[in-house]
This record gives C-alpha cells, sequence and structure tokens, in this order.
C-alpha cells in the first residue's frame, strides 16, 4: 500500500478555487466571497479564491464599469447595505439588488462569530423603478434563471455552508499543520486572536475563552509565543487591514474600523510605523503592480 503526503500547501492554493469552481458547475449558480475578517489571505498572505470578491454574473458584471454610478451604485447595495444588514442580524437571506438580481446570502461562522458571507446567484428579482437600465442589458437579466422554491432554496443554502465552511476547515488544517504547531493552546490562541482581533478584544477574553486567570493567561501568551497579547492583536489586525486594502472601494475609515482600530489617524499611523508606507500608498503601489 502506498502512503501519501499531506495536502501541500502550494497545490492546495491552486486547488481551493478549482474546487469552488466545480462546485458551482454542479449547482449551477456563482458564489461570491465577502471576506470580513482577513480569513481568505492567510496562507503567505495571498488571496485563495482570486477575482471572487466581485458578483461574477455576466449580467451582474454587464455595465458594472463602463456605466457612470454603476459600480458605486454596486458597492452601496451590497457592501455597504447587505453586508452591514449581516454583521448585525447573521442569519441567511435573499436579496433583490437595484439591477433587479436576487442572491441567497449566507454567513459563514467561527466560533459563534461571523467571518464571511457567501452570495449566491444571480437569480431574476425586480428591478427598481429608478434604476435606468439599457435594453441591452435588460436582454441579459431576461436569461436570469427564476427563483426556485423555499424547500429549494433551503437546499442550496445547506450544501453551500457545509461545502465553503468544509474549505474554511481545511484552510485552517492546512495553516496548522504548515506552522509545525502540535495542535494545542497555541493554536486555540492563535485562531481565537484571528477570529476576534478586528472588535474590541481584550486580554480578559481570551482568558475566558481558555478558561484561565487573566495572569495565567498573560503567563501563557508570554511563554508561548515570546510576545505580549497586544502586539498579537496588532499583528493580527495588520494582516486583516493588508488584505482588506486589496478591495478599492472601502475607504481607510472603513477598513481602519473594520480591522480594528479606534480611528483611521491611529490606523495611519501604526500602518506607517509597521510597513514604512501609510495605508493609501500602500494601496496605490498594490493597484501599479496589478497595472
Amino acid at each position: 500500500m502506498k502512503t501519501l503526503q499531506n495536502i501541500d500547501k502550494h497545490i492546495a492554493l491552486k486547488e481551493f478555487d478549482r474546487a469552488l469552481t466545480g462546485f458551482e458547475e454542479s449547482l449551477g449558480l456563482n458564489i461570491t466571497l465577502h471576506d470580513y475578517t482577513g480569513v481568505l489571505y492567510h496562507l503567505d498572505e495571498k488571496r485563495l479564491f482570486p477575482n471572487r470578491n466581485y458578483h461574477q454574473c455576466p449580467y451582474c458584471m454587464a455595465g458594472r464599469f463602463q456605466e457612470p454610478g454603476w459600480r458605486l451604485l454596486c458597492v452601496k447595495d451590497c457592501l455597504k447595505e447587505s453586508d452591514s444588514r449581516l454583521l448585525k442580524d447573521p442569519k441567511p437571506y435573499l436579496k433583490n439588488c437595484w439591477k433587479g438580481v436576487i442572491e441567497l446570502v449566507i454567513p459563514l461562522i467561527s466560533q459563534k462569530k461571523i467571518i464571511a458571507a457567501a452570495y449566491v446567484g444571480a437569480f431574476k428579482g425586480e428591478i427598481s423603478e429608478t434604476s435606468s437600465i439599457p435594453e441591452k442589458y435588460l436582454a441579459l437579466h431576461k436569461l436570469l434563471p427564476e427563483l426556485p422554491q423555499m424547500d429549494e432554496i433551503i437546499h442550496i443554502q445547506t450544501m453551500v455552508t457545509i461545502f465553503i465552511q468544509g474549505l474554511l476547515s481545511t484552510i485552517h488544517f492546512i495553516m496548522d499543520n504548515e506552522q509545525k504547531i502540535e495542535y494545542g493552546r497555541k493554536i486555540v490562541i492563535s485562531r481565537f486572536i484571528q477570529e476576534n482581533a478586528s472588535g474590541n478584544l481584550r486580554l480578559v477574553d481570551l482568558a475566558r475563552h481558555l478558561c484561565l486567570s487573566p495572569s495565567r493567561t498573560v503567563h501563557l501568551v508570554r511563554t508561548t509565543f515570546k510576545k505580549t497579547f497586544s502586539s498579537l492583536v496588532l499583528e493580527e489586525r495588520m494582516i486583516q487591514a493588508r488584505a482588506l486594502l486589496e478591495n478599492d472601494w472601502l475607504t481607510l475609515e472603513e477598513i481602519a474600523e473594520r480591522s480594528g482600530f479606534k480611528n483611521v489617524h491611529y490606523f495611519n499611523t501604526v500602518f506607517k510605523k509597521n510597513y514604512g508606507v501609510p495605508p493609501g500608498q500602500y494601496r496605490k503601489q498594490l493597484k501599479d503592480k496589478t497595472t
């Protein structure tokens, strides 16, 4: 019997998106991923699912970057309104956007906290009376499938949740294996900080999670990581901020808030101290590399 090696990280980086593409094809639907905590960047800080932060349905993409103001309407509808609703009330729901597209929005949960969302569609919805959409785009709208019956929607929701949460679990497994860390308190601490750094995370929260006293937790963190708790949290926030800077529709204020900084001024100061340039310039450098 031939023994196989564990999953190789670099092969996995190429296979994750292929696996998701195959799953999409089996459903006959598109899946878009909105990452709220940087969880989809943590292998070498590379995006695991390139371009999946954009809605790839042909009708969604049609005119988005050509028609004046359309891109801003999409950002306002999905990233500001839909995501905000999900972050406040992380329950699956059906949304109908300004362009007449219905999508199933599914929260992805870890440690009782929403870390990302899957937008599944697209189905034919009602176009807002205030939307002025040229006939050439409406022809694509007519090709969208009708919204299924509720039992089929629940089936899709279940299948997508199981599949995406399974991918996230595999990502965590590979990260743990790559770091060669025995599964124990070190990985528990790392995961807890990763998933909670964007909020008002305190050492007492970690202590409660570990069922230890704060003083014991301080000692455990120092001996395990050779760093302080606050430095670990800051490192994680920097990783998340760098990931979010790839999304050029997010303002620096929104990125600061999403990655756990109290205000954009403090965010700018800390980011420049860590990377040598302020976040706005870092974003410009990223954009220049891809153009």
